[in-house]
C-alpha cells in the first residue's frame, strides 16, 4: 500500500496545501479528505493521479480545511463523466454531517441540472457510523469516532495494514487499547514546542511531542505525524528531534507531494 501525501498543512498553512493523501493498493485509488480549495486539481496533477482513477474517497470532518476541496473533486468527476472519460462510479464515504455537507456543495458548484445528473447517480455517498465496517480497494476499513471536541469527526483502521489514521485530533485515550502495538499510527502534531511557546494551541490539538508521548504508550512501530505548522525551513528536522526524545519508534514527516510505502 502506498500513501501519496498531497498536503500535510494544517489549516492555516500556506507553503504546503492543507493535509490530505490517496491511498493507492494494487492499482486502486481511494482520497482521504481533500484540503480547503481547489489546490487539490494542481496537488493530484502534481503526483500525477487522474481523477478517473479515484473510485473512492472520505471525508474525516467538516472543517473548511478538509472539506471545501471535495467541491472541486465533485466538480472533476462531473466533467469527466461528462466528457466519457470515467465510466465506474465516484463513492464519497462520511459521516451524515460529512455526505450533508458536500451535497449542498456540489449543488452550489455544478447548479441543479448538473447537479441532478450525477448525484446519487453517478456520484455516490455512503454515510458511516461509529464502529462499521467497509471493504474498499480490497481490503477491510473499521470507521471510528475520533470524540473530537468541537464537531463530529471520524477516523478509521485498516485491518490488513494494521494502519491507523486518528483524522486531525490526538487519538482519544479510549483507544489506547483498541490499537495497542499498532504497526502505523497516523496523528496531527500542530507544531514544534517552541511554535507552541510562541503562539499558544487549540486545546483540540497536539505539539509534535504529545504526539509521539501517545505513540509511545501504545507501542506503536510507526508514527506519521501531519497537520502541521509549515514555518520553520527545518520542519522535518524539528519535528523528527522532538518526537525521538520521546519516542523510541519510526518516525515518518512527510512532505507535500511525498509517497509513503506501508509496508
Amino acid at each position: 500500500m502506498k500513501l501519496h501525501i498531497l498536503g500535510t498543512g494544517h489549516a492555516m498553512t500556506f507553503k504546503n496545501y492543507n493535509t490530505c493523501y490517496v491511498i493507492e493498493e494494487n492499482g486502486q485509488f481511494m482520497l482521504v479528505d481533500a484540503g480547503g480549495g481547489n489546490r487539490i486539481i494542481t496537488r493530484l496533477g502534481e503526483a500525477e493521479i487522474d481523477i478517473v482513477k479515484i473510485d473512492y474517497a472520505f471525508c474525516t470532518h467538516t472543517h473548511t480545511d478538509h472539506l471545501l476541496g471535495f467541491a472541486w473533486v465533485v466538480r472533476l468527476n462531473y466533467h469527466a463523466f461528462k466528457a466519457g472519460l470515467r465510466e465506474t462510479p465516484f463513492t464519497i464515504v462520511g459521516s451524515h454531517e460529512c455526505v450533508s455537507a458536500i451535497k449542498t456543495l456540489a449543488k452550489i458548484t455544478l447548479g441543479e441540472s448538473a447537479y441532478d445528473s450525477v448525484i446519487d447517480k453517478k456520484i455516490l455517498f455512503k454515510e458511516v457510523k461509529n464502529g462499521e465496517k467497509m471493504q474498499i480497494l480490497g481490503l477491510n476499513f473499521q470507521f471510528f469516532d475520533t470524540y473530537a471536541v468541537d464537531m463530529p469527526q471520524m477516523g478509521f483502521y485498516i485491518e490488513e495494514k494494521d494502519f491507523v489514521f486518528a483524522g486531525d485530533v490526538p487519538l482519544n485515550e479510549r483507544y489506547f487499547e483498541k490499537f495497542n502495538n499498532a504497526k502505523y499510527l497516523c496523528l496531527e502534531a500542530l507544531c514544534s514546542v517552541n511554535e507552541l511557546k510562541k503562539g499558544g494551541l487549540p486545546n483540540k490539538h497536539f505539539p509534535v511531542v504529545k504526539s509521539a508521548e501517545t505513540a509511545q504508550k501504545i507501542h506503536a512501530q510507526n508514527l506519521i505525524l501531519w497537520h502541521t505548522a509549515d514555518r520553520l525551513p527545518n520542519r522535518q528536522e524539528v519535528y523528527l528531534k522532538e518526537a525521538k526524545s520521546v519516542y523510541d519508534g519510526n518516525v515518518i514527516v512527510p512532505n507535500d507531494l511525498d509517497v509513503v510505502e506501508i509496508i
